[in-house]
């Protein structure tokens, strides 16, 4: 069975503890076919585009998420520690809460409830969805290579309706509950780094203000107020000998809005260098301490500003911080930085399939969306540990430029070229760190899975246009055809014409090998036929490597990188696989012999069968 790259086992690698052997290795085919099929991520899906279609025991795949015993707190906290080493090893962690719709019907699905659809809703057209509520806590991190922050999930909770609590006779619990429990699990596991979560104006509730600030370290919170909040002077202090209940606040002062069109208020410009993932935008502000107070609830000190547009864009808005200490401009920098998390749910919706899984089991269904959000920051961390200069894997369209990477990118980063022209062609001039798997050859389509990693996407170079759908035809009998993103049109001529680089595989006779084992200067050979064929004779000192395991056992090689070898199979085809293969692996003096056995056996050279014993020649 193929293996995963390098980059995504070094990843993987610190989950694994917290499987079971058996469910860890089921649960890799889940991950990686979650990122590899095309439409719906179902675990059928998942399975078909992986190649475990006729696999008899599917359940055990459904298991994984439906009944195995495995913490998604757990893992959240592994996948926390990751990114937080790769990104933000010093300095405040900045969280972002919000809430999105998984939108679900049918009546296994028991959590789900009748909501505000936000997408297709407007201030003046309401629309109801069936759906699951979820909640969601990511990192807001910069991703260099991308030049902009990243929302990149962590935990997700399910909030269940309220009609779902009542029939079971729990406790209702309100998104507030749920931001602060995920808040208060972050908070346990990084206690010595400040927290700052930013949210938007449904979490501008005083409980849920109070509880985050009265923690033994408290996090931070950044939100939207209304122009209307009650705001009051501090309390005075108590004097010498008062009786009674201390005093929550002081004096009444004016609200927002009055302040907003006072012409005493002093104003200030700031400019917020990423307005909403766009280029700098300069604003005016103002900003003071207070009191947020309403009668039966705790009161909150917070730093209040508020903000208007110099060109009128907007209308004048308002934000607070439970932390009096911050200024203006880092206010407003941080919540700015909320907006990408409605990009990650739209990006998770695009690229990841959320809202298309199909789980009716309650454990499934509490499992599944989570790990689909938290492969948003899998495969940022995956991209990022291998990523090179951002121009080098920035996918362009005629129609639309774009400077830096984008989610779509780092998903697709990694694909393997698999040029489907003869050896010859190939040998020639190819993309460089191209595969090549001839496409008239047998098994072509099984070839294609043999030599490459099963969650690597893939890109064609065929000899015309007209034989890609030939080519995807044949991948798709083996669930292949998910994982191409695309072929290159025009063939190698156009990437040539392009000014693009290319390289070459030296293609040696078999009599030139002859002459150079004769002259005692040959290359080490390398015989990358079946077991069966070698025993049937192969030449004297060859080595034997079947080229299906050639990627997985590229370690065993008794041969160092700049050792010259020549790679030989029964015709030529499979060899100029093998060639391939090791080019791309870093071998730089490799040589493919044409004609292969075939052509040796019939220039009349010797042969040994597997006890060495000598065969013609």
């Amino acid at each position: 069975m193929p293996t995963l790259p390098s980059p995504m086992i070094a990843v993987l690698r610190a989950f694994a503890p917290l499987f079971s052997p058996r469910v860890w290795s089921h649960a890799q085919v889940l991950l990686v076919g979650a990122i590899l099929a095309p439409a719906q991520r179902t675990v059928t899906a998942a399975l078909r585009v992986t190649g475990f279609a006729q696999v008899r025991q599917f359940h055990r795949y459904h298991r994984v998420l439906s009944r195995a015993a495995w913490s998604g707190l757990a893992v959240g906290r592994v996948l926390l520690g990751l990114l937080v080493a790769a990104f933000v090893p010093t300095g405040p962690l900045l969280f972002g809460i919000d809430e999105t719709l998984e939108r679900r019907r049918g009546k296994r699905i028991a959590a789900k409830g009748i909501y505000r659809d936000p997408v297709r809703s407007s201030h003046s057209h309401f629309v109801k969805a069936s759906a699951l509520r979820w909640v969601c806590l990511m990192l807001l991190v910069p991703i260099p290579w991308a030049a902009r922050t990243w929302a990149l999930p962590i935990l997700t909770a399910l909030a269940p309706s309220e009609r779902y609590d009542q029939e079971r006779g729990h406790r209702h619990k309100t998104l507030t509950d749920w931001a602060r429990q995920l808040l208060l699990v972050v908070r346990r596991w990084w206690p010595a780094r400040a927290i700052v979560a930013v949210a938007d104006s449904t979490y501008a509730a005083l409980e849920f203000l109070a509880a985050c600030g009265a923690w033994r370290a408290p996090v931070t919170v950044v939100t939207r107020l209304r122009l209307d909040a009650a705001l009051y002077d501090p309390a005075p202090p108590r004097r010498p000998g008062q009786i009674g209940r201390p005093r929550c606040k002081g004096q009444r002062r004016p609200t927002l809005a009055v302040l907003a069109t006072d012409p005493r208020t002093g104003w200030s410009e700031v400019t917020v260098p990423h307005w909403y993932g766009a280029g700098a935008r300069t604003v005016e502000v103002a900003s003071a301490t207070a009191v947020w107070y309403h009668s039966g609830l705790p009161p909150v000190p917070l730093r209040w500003v508020l903000i208007r547009d110099p060109q009128g864009h907007f209308a004048t808005q308002a934000l607070l911080c439970t932390d009096l200490a911050v200024a203006p401009a880092q206010i407003l920098a941080w919540f700015v930085q909320r907006w990408q998390l409605e990009v990650t749910f739209e990006e998770a919706r695009r690229h990841l399939g959320l809202e298309t899984q199909r789980q009716w089991s309650e454990a499934a269904i509490r499992r599944t969306t989570p790990v689909l959000l938290g492969l948003f920051s899998l495969v940022t961390l995956v991209a990022h540990r291998h990523m090179p200069g951002p121009g080098d894997v920035v996918r362009q369209a005629a129609w639309y430029r774009k400077r830096h990477p984008t989610f779509a990118d780092a998903l697709a980063r990694g694909a393997i070229v698999i040029d489907s022209r003869p050896s010859t062609a190939f040998g020639a001039a190819h993309v460089p760190g191209s595969l090549n798997v001839h496409l008239t050859s047998p098994e072509f389509e099984q070839r294609v899975g043999w030599v490459t990693p099963i969650d690597v996407p893939l890109l064609l170079v065929v000899d015309t246009d007209d034989l890609m759908p030939r080519a995807m035809h044949a991948l798709a009998f083996v669930g292949l055809d998910g994982r191409v993103r695309g072929y290159l049109q025009g063939g190698i001529e156009a990437w040539r014409s392009a000014g693009k680089p290319t390289v070459g595989v030296d293609q040696i006779t078999v009599e030139q090998l002859r002459a150079q084992m004769a002259r005692g200067d040959a290359p080490r050979v390398l015989d990358v036929r079946e077991a069966t064929e070698w025993n049937a004779g192969h030449i004297e000192g060859a080595h034997l490597q079947s080229y299906r395991q050639l990627e997985q056992r590229m370690a065993d090689l008794p041969v160092e990188r700049e050792t010259p070898i020549a790679v030989i199979c029964h015709s030529g085809a499979r060899s100029s696989t093998a060639s391939s293969v090791l080019r791309r692996h870093g071998f730089t003096r490799v040589s493919n012999v044409t004609g292969g056995m075939a052509a040796w056996k019939k220039a009349g050279f010797p042969i040994v069968d597997s006890a060495g014993c000598l065969l013609g020649g």
